[in-house]
């Protein structure tokens, strides 16, 4: 009797030793950095409808290989200024950036826009499109009024505003 009492004595201690050194389970969070995207969010109004669209050109892909990608957004009439924003799909360099404007002729009031990629911020006013876009045939920027007339020029109308190269290389090589 003595020797099960025991028995059980040292198999009750065994396991309220295993117990207690038991390692409470704490999960490890690590810091996960999110993709940087590029963004760019134009800040504007317009008497008509008509639509927006953000092409990302050469976007330097893994092996040498570029792609293209285009993001279009309609918007409406409105008295009040429209934030319409543009993403990038990962965190890739490319090496053009248009704004075009729809296929019938508009005019637009731009009060801002805004390009951002990483923790770098460019913020061109309206009246300084001029100094950060070039612009085809088909467009008219007036710095004064802040606004961006589209033509059509011998039965074509293909507006676009080019960001300029140097403004790109801030964006993606600032130090």
């Amino acid at each position: 009797m003595k020797k099960i009492i025991l028995m059980l004595f040292c198999i009750t201690l065994i396991v309220n030793c295993k117990e207690n050194n038991r390692e409470e389970v704490v999960p490890v969070v690590e810091d996960v950095k999110l993709d940087n995207k590029l963004k760019v969010e134009i800040e504007y109004k317009s008497d008509t409808k008509g639509m927006l669209q953000c092409a990302f050109i050469q976007i330097e892909l893994e092996n040498n290989q570029y792609s293209s990608y285009t993001v279009t957004q309609k918007f409406n009439a409105s008295k009040d200024f429209i934030n319409t924003d543009f993403e990038m799909f990962g965190d890739f360099i490319m090496e053009n950036l248009q704004l075009r404007f729809g296929s019938s002729p508009i005019k637009i009031f731009v009060k801002k826009i805004v390009l951002s990629y990483d923790e770098v911020e460019i913020v061109v006013d309206g009246k300084d499109l001029n100094r950060y876009f070039a612009k085809n045939k088909f467009v008219k920027i007036n710095p004064e009024n802040q606004t961006i007339e589209t033509f059509v020029v011998n039965g074509n109308h293909s507006p676009a505003l080019i960001l300029r190269n140097g403004i790109i290389d801030r964006l993606f090589f600032s130090l």
